[in-house]
């Protein structure tokens, strides 16, 4: 499990905390950068900016694997989706064979200050249907947080 916020360069990881999986997820450790178009916590980030931070963040995509979308007008149009269903999912953006799910941390206002997602290899965080296994849990723990930030 992740905890991430918008930092300079990406989305900076505030967080990292490993579960009971046989396969621990170490792609990104405490206090580094993922670029904004890969993962599922740095892309709910990218949703969530103003319109403003967001065409500049767009114009320095980077690409972890052959899946990491690198087009900005197709990640735009995702990001809307995003917005309207309230979380993300990725898949094999960062690392062939691991998916991720991200949920926001709202702040005081309401605005999303951080992004909560779990990440590890795909059967165990996606169904076979590609529905994150584990939403409402991850929904109900970025939840948690809010509250305790208002």
């Amino acid at each position: 499990t992740f905890l991430s916020v918008a930092g300079q360069q990406g989305a900076l990881c505030l967080e990292r905390v490993h579960g009971s999986d046989p396969v621990h997820v170490r792609w990104w450790g405490v206090g580094q950068h993922m670029p904004w178009n890969c993962g599922a916590g740095p892309r709910l980030l990218l949703a969530y900016m103003s319109d403003e931070r967001r065409a500049a963040a767009l114009r320095h995509t980077e690409a972890l694997t052959p899946h990491s979308e690198t087009d900005a007008a197709k990640l735009r149009r995702h990001l809307a989706e995003v917005r309207a269903r309230g979380w993300e999912a990725t898949v094999d953006d960062v690392a062939v064979g691991l998916s991720a799910v991200a949920a926001p941390v709202r702040g005081p206002t309401g605005e999303v200050v951080a992004a909560l997602s779990l990440g590890g290899l795909t059967h165990l965080v996606l169904d076979d249907a590609g529905v994150p296994r584990a939403l409402g849990r991850l929904g109900a723990a970025a939840a948690e947080i809010s509250a305790r930030l208002r």
